[in-house]
């Protein structure tokens, strides 16, 4: 009953609609995680905890069967979109690796899926979707990593660091390693303004590169780790990004030992930009928690956003559709998402899937 009171407080405040509306928010799309099951056998044998994180597990760039297959769901009558929020960069490894780690190179994804074994068609795939109308780019960010934190980390010589980094990887979960540090996710945490590194530059390079890839300006984002602050929104309204996706709570940047400051947005809400505030309802993450019902708990939240007359908007991230790493993650997910599907359209008959784009067109 407490939880249930807590989601119907959610969506209490807010912009509403007498349309039974359902948007899939999916984040990480384009960023590395995990490259390779040797990968993370070698980190696991090293003594950081794999097996304690399901991201580390299953979490890693869609191949193209990955992406076929949850094509294959989406190209159906009567199913959702997803907005998939892309990352548009990643690290250079061997150009950060020459420079003795004193300075930093990114990649493009597109330079990024040209080295994994099974993805060569994934642009052309990501594209097709989006040309469809199942799978809508938004922007998600340059790269899902802190440069400065994680660059520092390289040049003293952190041993877990530089293992992940030999196996072309940065994204080792700060839960389970051995040598407390903060988050290497969480991209735009920490009150630095350095160099390259700034945050109006990351941002201005992130939606430069999405509009080269996918050949449109994004008109939403979502920060990594939903971390973000003012210098954030003003850089997007100068990009002319003008809807921010997350939840009911903004977490506030802070340098290491200061103490997690909030926000609390309600759908629609505006800031100072003229920037306008999207918040996450309902969750459907079955990587995350196999002994969970998912498919009962996330119809429970859609009925709780209808009932309240908000849209359903549902977070659901890319760890959920790929098997790269872990085929069983992937099957037994996508049979999940169906069932979803199926009773969605059994209980709300004419309910309306539209992409965040869609949705911030109504909300106007």
């Amino acid at each position: 009953m407490i939880d249930k009171l807590k989601k119907i407080l959610i969506n209490l405040p807010g912009w509403r609609t007498n349309s039974k509306v359902i948007v899939i928010e999916s984040d990480d799309w384009g960023s590395i995680r995990s490259s390779s099951n040797k990968a993370l056998e070698d980190l696991k044998n090293s003594g950081i905890k794999v097996d304690n994180c399901s991201y580390m597990q299953n979490d890693a760039i869609a191949s193209n069967e990955d992406l076929e297959l949850l094509f294959n769901i989406l190209a159906k009558k009567n199913t959702p979109k997803i907005t998939a929020n892309f990352l548009t960069s990643n690290p250079d490894f061997n150009k950060i690796k020459e420079s003795g780690f004193n300075r930093y190179y990114s990649e493009s994804i597109l330079e990024t899926v040209k080295r994994y074994p099974k993805h060569d068609n994934a642009k052309n795939l990501w594209l097709e979707g989006k040309n469809q109308g199942f799978f809508y780019p938004q922007l998600h960010g340059r790269e899902h990593l802190n440069i400065p934190r994680w660059l520092q980390d390289l040049k003293d010589g952190n041993e877990e660091t530089l293992l992940a980094f030999k196996h072309k990887m940065f994204g080792v979960s700060a839960h389970i390693v051995q040598k407390r540090r903060a988050s290497y996710q969480a991209a735009l945490d920490g009150n630095f303004s350095v160099d390259l590194h700034d945050k109006k530059s990351i941002i201005k390079e992130a939606v430069q590169e999405f509009n080269q890839i996918f050949g449109f300006k994004p008109e939403s984002f979502i920060a990594p780790n939903y971390i973000w602050d003012s210098l954030v929104e003003k850089a997007l309204a100068q990009e002319k990004v003008m809807f921010l996706q997350g939840t009911h709570i903004q977490r506030l940047p802070r340098g290491l030992g200061e103490k997690l400051q909030y926000r609390r947005h309600a759908l629609g809400d505006v800031n100072e930009y003229d920037q306008k505030y999207l918040v996450r309802n309902a969750f459907f993450e079955p990587s995350s928690n196999k002994d969970k019902d998912w498919v009962d708990s996330c119809l429970s939240e859609i009925k709780i956003a209808f009932l309240m007359r908000k849209p359903a908007i549902i977070s659901s991230h890319r760890v959920n559709f790929v098997g790269f790493l872990n085929q069983k993650n992937r099957d037994q997910n996508l049979k999940l998402f169906e069932e979803l599907i199926k009773r969605i359209n059994k209980n709300w008959p004419g309910v309306h899937y539209l992409t965040t784009a869609e949705l911030t067109k109504l909300i106007g």
